[in-house]
């Protein structure tokens, strides 16, 4: 994965096509991680050469509000499992009274090479305390026969001061509607790497952010929110929740909220029938429809209270 430099990337063009029969009976499909983060990016975000990268398993956010043509990019999203997926709540929660309304709705679309994938958001879960959304997904564009899902694995593991951690996460510059059939959306993906500065549990603040977080030397952009941070493995660690550029003499600054903020939730997921009970709880998702690394150093109290063992690289496998 290569960036483009301080010109930024080119812009790409993917169209996706909504059909009414997204998945025929019959249809197998696999799964597939997608591993590996090596970029050339430095602590300001540079366009990503391939944006097509993570084959569907990094989303834009798309608000859709009725009787409106225009239709506004909020954030990015991060495919975790079949029909689950990761974003920041403050992606999508000034939206909830619309949502709620029908006034608007919200679909993905993730880049896949010579295709996107178009997605229904038919539930979100999020809560108050931290900056951690789930988003379950259903199909709105074709899966054929031999399709493959992809998604990214997450870690429990603690990041240590110093490491580099890699932040992934789409600007688009518009998205449109050709006719009832055809969605185009164009942008590309945004990537910037910096070092680990600060790591908080429970919290970093309680007012700000009180919840677990990351903080990273490196700038975000807007429209990052919501996106993968990923360690040198691959694993994500945190989603984008907030950045501060940088000022004289001092590099930008992004934070991350902390995946272990949300993994002591329960999710409706009615993509795939098959797979899920509804409401699910995130940690009995078995492997590998969702992989997480160090799964055992999370204890399940209650709904309301989650015991965290904190392990290191050393301590772990993948």
């Amino acid at each position: 994965m290569n960036a483009t430099g301080d010109d930024g990337p080119r812009v790409s063009t993917m169209v996706g096509t909504i059909t009414s029969a997204p998945v025929p009976e019959g249809t197998t499909m696999s799964m597939v991680p997608v591993i590996g983060a090596a970029t050339s990016a430095g602590a300001v975000p540079e366009g990503i050469v391939n944006p097509d990268f993570f084959q569907g398993a990094l989303l834009g956010v798309v608000v859709k509000r009725l009787g409106s043509e225009a239709d506004v990019i909020e954030g990015t999203a991060v495919v975790i499992a079949p029909g689950l997926a990761l974003t920041a709540t403050h992606v999508f929660v000034g939206l909830m009274s619309d949502l709620a309304s029908g006034q608007a709705f919200l679909i993905c679309i993730g880049p896949k090479t010579d295709s996107l994938d178009i997605w229904a958001v038919r539930n979100v879960s999020y809560t108050t305390d931290d900056d951690l959304a789930y988003l379950s997904l259903e199909p709105l564009s074709a899966i054929t026969d031999g399709w493959r899902f992809s998604c990214l694995p997450l870690t429990t593991r603690a990041p240590a001061s110093g490491e580099e951690l890699t932040v992934f996460g789409f600007r688009f510059d518009e998205v449109r509607h050709e006719g009832t059939s055809y969605i185009v959306a164009e942008g590309d993906m945004y990537a910037a790497k910096g070092k680990v500065t600060a790591v908080y549990h429970p919290m970093r603040d309680a007012v700000r952010m009180p919840f677990p977080a990351i903080e990273i030397a490196c700038d975000s952009l807007g429209g990052m929110s919501g996106g993968a941070v990923l360690d040198r493995d691959g694993f994500v660690v945190g989603i984008v929740s907030s950045g501060y550029p940088a000022s004289e003499g001092q590099a930008g600054t992004t934070y991350a909220a902390w995946v272990i903020g949300a993994l002591n939730r329960e999710v409706q997921i009615p993509w795939l029938p098959e797979i899920y009970s509804n409401p699910v709880h995130v940690l009995a998702i078995p492997e590998p429809g969702l992989h997480i690394q160090g799964r055992d150093a999370l204890t399940v109290i209650d709904n309301e209270t989650m015991e965290y063992r904190i392990w290191f690289r050393d301590e772990g496998s993948n």
